[in-house]
């Protein structure tokens, strides 16, 4: 990109504002596909909780990750492959129209590559229906994926790494990450202890394929690489072992053998003993109205690894635990995200899960203390002293 200007050996301004335009191209293209999906407003969220779907794109990462180990390759069909690669062949040479042409090819060549924060990202706009919001976002996300190339084109090219062994290495990696979004992905379907045994079997595979049994002198970097698969085996066989325990958590693969001691932490102060699924707006708000504490509203769901680690870690805490006697607190499940489920989230101006809010003694909602994502146990109940 940086020899699209017609100069052997381009200026560092030069290279900088053809790679500029390059990005800028790459980002208009996924602009659009934020402003469509902002403009239908598709509810894609509840599809993407079938098991269907949840399996065939299981299956989709599987594929993809054996291709990036090198036993097979995965590609556009040649015909479309090479129509697209002549295309932005043709354009090289054409000054900055050029260098257009190839930045808006290049986000449909490489557009599987970064399917996941897209689909996240359309995900959220559709949610909000938000066009604009949809097209700027898209568009910020972009320019973000671009950065390193505008900071190649600043160096004019003079720090690009050359290819070698380290690529086989890097590709190997997102192989290994992509077996275990399959994982993740059917996790949300399969039984906990069957989760577990799949974790299992991938970071003991992993350590394997690390050649954490091979007999060889490793020097320098490569020694610490050796701990690494250590570490993964040692955390793969502690999984599988309460796997077969019965234990349903990755983060406590041993529960089964402290189950008097997790049981006893694993208390909560819930006034409401009602299911945590089924919530209107209407009864929550009566449940607020109820209350002559402040109340804690936890949303969660079970395909939520962060609410999980909530669960698990954050609200055990004996800190949190004695903080939390003093409010209400209720925890409302958006597994099944029904029509009050949406209805729910919009009344509050939240989006997915988790999200913890605050109502004061006297039912005022708290928008400024509202909570996202994962907390510390410590932070949390440093928070909770503030409300």
């Amino acid at each position: 990109v940086s020899q699209q200007g017609g100069e052997e050996k381009p200026s560092m301004a030069r290279a900088f504002f053809t790679s500029f335009v390059y990005v800028l191209a790459m980002a208009l293209t996924y602009t659009i596909v934020g402003l469509v999906a902002g403009l239908v407003g598709a509810d894609l969220q509840a599809a993407m909780q079938n098991p269907w779907v949840l399996t065939t794109f299981a299956g989709v990462f599987v594929a993809l990750a054996f291709s990036l180990f090198g036993y097979y390759e995965i590609g556009l069909p040649a015909s479309v492959q090479s129509k697209l690669t002549r295309a932005s062949d043709n354009a090289q040479g054409k000054g900055i129209a050029g260098t257009a042409i190839m930045g808006a090819l290049s986000a449909l060549i490489v557009g599987p590559c970064t399917a996941a924060p897209i689909s996240g990202a359309v995900l959220f706009i559709s949610h909000t229906g938000d066009a604009l919001l949809g097209g700027t976002a898209l568009f910020v996300m972009s320019m973000g994926m671009g950065m390193p190339l505008l900071l190649v084109g600043l160096g004019a090219g003079k720090f690009m790494p050359r290819p070698g062994g380290w690529m086989t290495r890097v590709s190997q990696t997102f192989g290994v990450m992509m077996l275990a979004l399959a994982v993740f992905m059917l996790s949300r379907i399969l039984p906990g202890s069957v989760t577990m045994i799949l974790w299992a079997l991938l970071f003991i595979g992993t350590a394997v394929y690390m050649g954490v049994f091979e007999n060889r002198e490793d020097e320098g970097a490569m020694k610490l690489f050796r701990v690494l698969a250590i570490v993964f085996l040692l955390y793969g066989s502690s999984l599988f072992i309460g796997a077969l325990s019965g234990a349903n958590s990755v983060l406590k693969p041993f529960e089964k053998f402290t189950s008097g001691k997790a049981a006893a932490a694993a208390t909560i102060a819930i006034e409401d003993q009602a299911s945590r699924l089924g919530y209107s707006i209407a009864r929550l708000q009566a449940e607020v109205a109820a209350s002559d504490k402040p109340v804690v509203v936890d949303f969660g769901k079970d395909s939520c690894t962060a609410c999980t680690e909530l669960e698990e870690i954050t609200f055990p805490d004996p800190a949190v635990q004695e903080e939390l006697k003093r409010f209400t607190f209720i925890q409302i499940d958006l597994t099944v995200n029904t029509e009050e489920d949406k209805a729910l989230l919009k009344e509050y101006g939240l989006f997915g899960t988790p999200n913890i809010i605050f109502f004061d003694t006297d039912n005022n909602y708290l928008p400024e203390k509202s909570l996202t994502g994962f907390i510390k146990p410590e932070a949390f109940a440093e928070h909770l002293k503030g409300i």
